[in-house]
């Protein structure tokens, strides 16, 4: 089962519209370097030649254009319109080593910290919406040999709908070096929760494209990364608002750092 965000619901913002999974921003021309701390996942011969092409490349911000939010992370923190959770076991900074669209991105090491979450991250509420849509490029880097545990690094909670004690999607970084997303939708009044964990892909060192769509009205979400989507059935349900968290939202690393860096999140609603 999911961990929460591990704080209490707040207030809310506004709606626009959203773009397929398929435009990916590209990965850093300006640092493809890895942090102390060792290299990312498995990558086979295909997947480094895909790693070597994006980090050729040299993306422009998609915030130049509106969305509901997009955050490029091009200043130094604080950042506007986001509320920021630091455990002691993490730090999370400015990065202008690594990057998809220049000349910085968000950067967040996790240290090990026993069995117990021990989240530092960025969240912000959005406003009630039948459909989200959420998307950010993402780069974990793990030691090597990889230990256990896993990341959440982006993630939707509904503020809880008419019928639900919890609806929970997150997109998770695995220490066993695949990226998959994960859902917790547990009903209220005691029925059966549904969980689900579904593979997406394997863990890169170069920046990946990633995201969400959760339809709540139609009972879909659709998962990406690096081009590879999912599609899943879902509990429908009418939203109330919901929080949207990038970062390390949820950690469980015992022996070794987790190293992340995110760029590019943009959100858009309908």
């Amino acid at each position: 089962m999911r961990r929460p965000f591990q704080l209490t619901f707040a207030g809310l913002v506004l709606a626009s519209a959203c773009a397929p999974f398929g435009a990916v921003s590209g990965s850093s021309a300006g640092g493809a370097g890895e942090p102390d701390g060792g290299a990312g996942g498995p990558a086979d011969d295909a997947e480094a030649n895909d790693a070597a092409a994006q980090d050729a490349l040299e993306a422009t911000s998609p915030c130049s254009t509106a969305h509901l939010v997009c955050e490029d992370f091009d200043t130094r923190p604080p950042w506007d319109g986001w509320i920021t959770q630091i455990a002691s076991t993490s730090t999370i900074d400015y990065d202008p080593q690594r990057f998809v669209s220049p000349p910085a991105s968000l950067h967040i090491a996790v240290q090990p910290g026993g069995a117990t979450s021990h989240p530092t991250f960025l969240y912000r509420e959005l406003p009630p919406a039948r459909r989200i849509v959420a998307t950010a490029d993402v780069a974990v880097s793990l030691p090597s040999p990889a230990p256990d545990g896993e990341i959440d690094v982006l993630a939707l909670e509904l503020t809880p709908p008419e019928g639900f004690d919890r609806y929970f999607v997150t997109l998770v970084a695995d220490a066993d070096g695949t990226f998959l997303v994960e859902t917790d939708l547990d009903p209220a009044g005691g029925a059966p929760s549904t969980e689900i964990r579904h593979v997406l892909g394997n863990l890169r060192a170069a920046f990946t494209h990633a995201g969400l769509i959760l339809d709540v009205e139609k009972g879909t979400l659709a998962a990406s990364f690096g081009g590879q989507e999912e599609v899943l059935i879902v509990e429908k349900a009418v939203s109330k608002g919901s929080r949207l968290a990038i970062g390390a939202s949820w950690a469980n690393n015992t022996k070794g750092t987790f190293f992340v860096n995110m760029d590019n999140v943009v959100v858009d609603q309908q």
